[in-house]
């Protein structure tokens, strides 16, 4: 109920980093309660934003969420595409907890694609990085 009350209130407010983060938070409760093609339409929205603000940090979360809302629902192949580029921008950011938590997720993503050797070359440089 908040979520859809949230998204009404949107089109009020002038400030789009506003509507950007409530859309990103919508979409997270939208997540939870499974209702991914939701959850994907709001992150669609957020992205959108980011990148007419050049927010680039927070435009690679939404890749990065929009990543994880499609490998929950069996799509591996657009998810290891958001998550690649997600990784992209974080690395290019310097991020490197942000990228290292990613890496973890694509590599899942990679090995559920049965390309579980790529998967196990991206967990080992994780592990080498955090030595």
């Amino acid at each position: 109920q908040a979520a859809e009350f949230a998204l009404a209130l949107a089109p009020q407010s002038g400030d789009p980093a506003l509507v950007a983060r409530m859309h990103r938070s919508v979409a997270r409760t939208l997540l939870a309660e499974g209702r991914l093609a939701e959850a994907d339409a709001s992150l669609a929205k957020a992205a959108e934003l980011y990148r007419g603000l050049q927010l680039r940090t927070e435009l690679a979360n939404c890749h990065w969420m929009r990543g994880y809302v499609y490998a929950q629902n069996g799509e591996l192949e657009r998810a290891e595409a958001e998550m690649r580029e997600a990784l992209h921008m974080l690395s290019a950011a310097r991020a490197t907890l942000y990228s290292s938590q990613l890496t973890v997720e694509l590599a899942d993503v990679l090995h559920r694609r049965g390309r579980s050797e790529e998967a196990a070359e991206l967990l080992r440089d994780v592990l080498g990085g955090l030595s």
